[in-house]
């Protein structure tokens, strides 16, 4: 079992898209799971240009 936590644990990882900066938008991203996998969390902060 804990082989294959391992390899889900891979998996999952390359599904969370990485930090991506842009002229309109800066989205940092941070996988850190609590055990082996983590549950999906987003956190979106939009700043007006004024």
């Amino acid at each position: 079992m804990r082989k294959e936590l391992e390899l889900a644990t891979k998996i999952h990882k390359t599904l969370i898209p990485r930090s991506l900066e842009t002229k309109l938008a800066d989205i940092a991203v941070l996988y850190r799971p609590m055990s082996y996998m983590g549950g999906d969390y987003a956190k979106f902060d939009f700043i007006d240009e004024e």
